[in-house]
């Protein structure tokens, strides 16, 4: 449909609707109707991704469901998550434990469904999700480590790669050296800035790696945003927080977060 086409032909506004009046509910209408089905480019349902995949077993993990955007396969130790994070983000983790004893779910893997949004169906997001998360289920599960061998070089590994994917209007900057355990990659924004929602400008965006006593390597991005009228450079909330092991597959890890700052 073009676009003028569907400006002048859908009730926009509800004003032609049979339930306009009050609330009331018609028989004539279809009300398992969404109202993104009427947009001339239809997102992906992410509910019915869930609903799908939720209909078959991951070896002999059987799947409930957490929330309308989340999936579950077995519980505790080596149970696998499946959830919807920001910007269609689709984030696979894995039960496991920290050195203290405290189950901690680890990050797997994060895909974005943006590129698969033009030309595909939610069976077919489902199918390729499917995929990664049998390849997953056949591994064993990740284990925390006392000590990591150079987390300096891990950052470093980073760093090259969402230099070279990531998107305007960020850019990297630089990397922060806290502590042997500890690194920030700073992004910085072209211009002056690009505004947030909430009436902010973005100014920076943090990737904090930090190897903590837990054995785990827990990684939280995060903006820097100011007021439109002004230059505060204020911390905001955390957009993701994730949890490696030392063990783990170096792409997981490099991967995960280009799919992040990839898509931003």
């Amino acid at each position: 449909m073009r676009f003028n086409k569907f400006l002048t032909e859908q009730d926009v506004f509800g004003f032609e609707s049979p339930d306009a009046d009050y609330g009331e509910r018609s028989p004539n209408v279809d009300h398992q109707t969404k109202p993104q089905d009427f947009l001339p480019i239809k997102p992906l349902d992410t509910e019915y991704i869930c609903d799908l995949l939720q209909k078959s077993h991951l070896g002999n993990k059987r799947p409930h469901r957490l929330f309308p955007d989340s999936v579950q396969w077995g519980v505790g130790h080596g149970a696998i998550k499946l959830k919807f994070g920001t910007g269609k983000n689709v984030i696979i983790e894995r039960m496991s434990h920290s050195l203290y004893g405290e189950q901690t779910w680890v990050t797997k893997g994060i895909y974005n469904t943006k590129r698969d949004r033009l030309g595909t169906t939610e069976h077919k997001v489902s199918e390729n999700i499917w995929g990664r998360l049998k390849s997953i289920n056949e591994t064993p599960a990740d284990s925390p480590s006392s000590k990591i061998d150079n987390l300096q070089h891990l950052v470093v590994k980073i760093a090259n790669k969402l230099k070279q994917d990531v998107n305007d209007p960020l850019f990297f900057n630089n990397i922060t050296k806290i502590n042997e355990n500890k690194f920030i990659i700073t992004f910085n924004v072209r211009g002056q800035g690009v505004q947030s929602p909430g009436q902010q400008r973005l100014e920076q965006a943090h990737i904090l790696i930090e190897f903590a006593q837990d054995g785990i390597i827990h990684i939280n991005q995060t903006d820097i945003h100011s007021p439109i009228s002004e230059r505060k450079w204020e911390v905001s909330h955390s957009n993701y927080i994730l949890n490696f092991m030392p063990n783990q597959n170096v792409n997981e890890i490099i991967e995960s977060l280009n799919t992040i700052m990839k898509y931003y």
